[in-house]
């Protein structure tokens, strides 16, 4: 009897433990990312890639969405320890926990972010932005200067100039990040915020990204 007694002791203490271990110390509600985007860089051996989260409300949950130029996918937002991860393809190969950080201001930022792929390993990231959805630009009636090339956009097409003479289609899909078509080409397109100034990547589907301020 007194063994099974020890043995029920330890069981209790060790349930105490687990219990403790798993506690979930979130500060911050997942209600307050409906007010950010984030964009992710990629670098893949020479070549670079988009991926643009943002945030919605739908019904009592905030859903994440992320696109890139060929993808979509969304996932319920959960927060544990004030850390987000989201995952690609919902199956755990692709990763990305973001440890979220509030400022004495209110504001957010991310305090530390791990990038996990079990399916290709020469994938890193380059560059992670959070940036308010207040802090952005829309798409319709901007231009955008690349040096070499510009983007102009009127309410339902654009133009890449001098590339091409001819008009494409876009859907702007979140606040300052859109995707659309030109010819027989994908292309995609996202505001940051860097240094207090805002800037465009843009993307084909078959090039890296390159930057473009706004005009």
């Amino acid at each position: 009897m007194k063994t099974l007694k020890t043995i029920v002791v330890i069981l209790v203490v060790i349930g105490f433990n687990a219990c403790k271990k798993e506690k979930d110390t979130s500060t911050i509600p997942a209600a307050d990312l409906l007010d950010y985007q984030l964009v992710v860089t990629l670098l893949n051996q020479g070549s670079s890639s988009l991926g643009v989260i943002y945030f919605s409300q739908t019904g009592t949950e905030v859903m994440a969405t992320m696109e890139s130029i060929d993808q979509m996918h969304s996932q319920t937002v959960k927060l544990k320890n004030d850390t987000f991860r989201f995952d690609q393809n919902g199956d755990g190969k692709i990763t990305y926990d973001f440890e979220l950080v509030k400022n004495a201001d209110g504001s957010l930022s991310v305090k530390s972010f791990t990038y996990r792929n079990a399916i290709d390993q020469t994938l890193k990231v380059e560059r992670h932005y959070l940036t308010k959805v207040g802090a952005l630009l829309p798409i319709k009636n901007m231009v955008y200067d690349g040096g070499s090339y510009m983007l102009k956009f009127s309410n339902t097409t654009w133009t890449y100039v001098p590339r091409y003479n001819s008009e494409g289609t876009f859907t702007e899909f979140s606040k300052g990040a859109w995707k659309g078509r030109l010819g027989d080409k994908a292309y995609m397109g996202v505001l940051i915020r860097e240094e207090g100034k805002l800037y465009m990547l843009f993307q084909t589907a078959d090039e890296g990204f390159v930057r473009f301020h706004v005009v």
